[in-house]
């Protein structure tokens, strides 16, 4: 569904007249609706590290040492590894922390493996990684929403834009949202919300399966627990 459905849909749900527009709409309900579907994006983003808002930064390399991460890793919130891998090369490039980095700049140290930290909203790599090297690590955004060609996006900008995350879920939030806007009892609403939430929450994630037996199958295959030391004594 897009901003304009699912507005449409909490707007019937709420007794009021379906709105043709959304984003361009002069009229008092629809600006609401607007509001409260902003503000259920962020929140719901921000509820648990979605899957759906993990990204993949996949970059070619054009020989400088940094990168604006709004080009390399649109909507980047964090990190979810901290390794880049060099593709081309197959080596990683580490992460580096402040003091170390700061040390190597005084003392003009050459290291040996490339390394990278964030600075100023920038991918920093020390040294700088040859050019024409294909770079990638994966990271969270909280890009709730995706434009009709596929950008994502922190907020809904346009009425064809297409939600990211559960968009039924989106719709419960606008609804209990707008009731307590216009100061109406909005509890049930928010009861059903949660209770969708959690659900949601539980089935986000793929868990592995434990088995207290000391025997487990991985590919259909059945697998053993060897010990680390002592083996055939």
């Amino acid at each position: 569904m897009s901003l304009l459905t699912i507005c449409q849909n909490a707007a019937i749900r709420l007794g009021l007249p379906k709105p043709l527009n959304i984003v361009s709409s002069s009229d008092e309900n629809t600006r609401r609706l607007l509001a409260v579907a902003q503000e259920e994006g962020q929140d719901l983003a921000y509820r648990t590290d979605w899957n759906k808002l993990v990204l993949e930064a996949n970059f070619t390399t054009d020989g400088s040492s940094s990168y604006d991460l709004s080009v390399i890793a649109p909507a980047y919130d964090y990190m979810v590894n901290s390794v880049i891998w060099n593709r081309t090369g197959r080596e990683p490039v580490v992460y580096i922390n402040p003091d170390n980095y700061q040390h190597e700049k005084a003392w003009g140290v050459l290291t040996v493996n490339n390394k990278f930290r964030f600075i100023a909203g920038n991918l920093v790599l020390e040294p700088a990684v040859a050019s024409s090297q294909n770079l990638v690590f994966e990271y969270m955004s909280r890009a709730f929403c995706k434009s009709a060609t596929g950008t994502a996006q922190t907020s809904w900008l346009a009425d064809t834009d297409i939600g990211v995350l559960d968009e039924e879920l989106m719709t419960l939030g606008v609804i209990w949202r707008y009731r307590r806007l216009i100061g109406f009892d909005f509890a049930p609403d928010l009861a059903t919300y949660e209770r969708r939430v959690q659900f949601a929450l539980g089935r986000d994630k793929a868990l592995p399966t434990i088995n207290m037996n000391g025997i487990y199958t991985t590919a259909g295959k059945v697998a053993y627990n060897i010990p680390d030391i002592g083996f055939g004594v």
